[in-house]
């Protein structure tokens, strides 16, 4: 069985609100993906929220379990899709849920340069003291604006 096809069944194995739940992160990710293609980032980032702010390090009453849930969606989601879903896109789509509970976040925007001396660009999402997005190779990235 293939990764499409078990993922297929999990999914089917799945509540209504879950996967209610699914397809609108699913449906937030293309259209957040169109509009990252589309507009100019002057434009798109005023989705973003204010920049060079952060939200606080130690937040009170935060869902974990959303929170977590938020991410995960967004991880597997991007992950058995045809369409590649970039660090950006799933950032911006797990602020947007998590905003929707009102808990705040901080999108980072980094850069590094690699063994070739280009310069590589990395965006990662954090609540509270924890990156819940674009954790697996952030500390590799010096950062350069946030939004919150």
């Amino acid at each position: 069985m293939n990764k499409e096809s078990s993922s297929l069944i999990i999914f089917w194995n799945k509540t209504l609100s879950q996967k209610l739940f699914l397809f609108r992160i699913f449906l937030m990710l293309n259209l957040t993906g169109v509009a990252n293609l589309l507009l100019p980032f002057k434009v798109y980032s005023r989705f973003l929220g204010q920049i060079n702010s952060e939200s606080t390090q130690n937040p009170k009453n935060i869902d974990w379990t959303y929170v977590e849930q938020v991410s995960k969606s967004v991880k597997n989601i991007s992950k058995v899709s045809p369409i590649e879903f970039k660090c950006l896109v799933q950032a911006t789509v797990g602020k947007y849920f998590v905003a929707r509970e009102r808990i705040d976040s901080t999108i980072y925007f980094g850069v590094k340069k690699d063994e070739s001396h280009n310069l590589k660009a990395h965006a990662w999402l954090r609540v509270g003291p924890k990156i819940v997005l674009g954790e697996e190779v952030a500390d590799q990235y010096n950062v350069v604006s946030t939004y919150s």
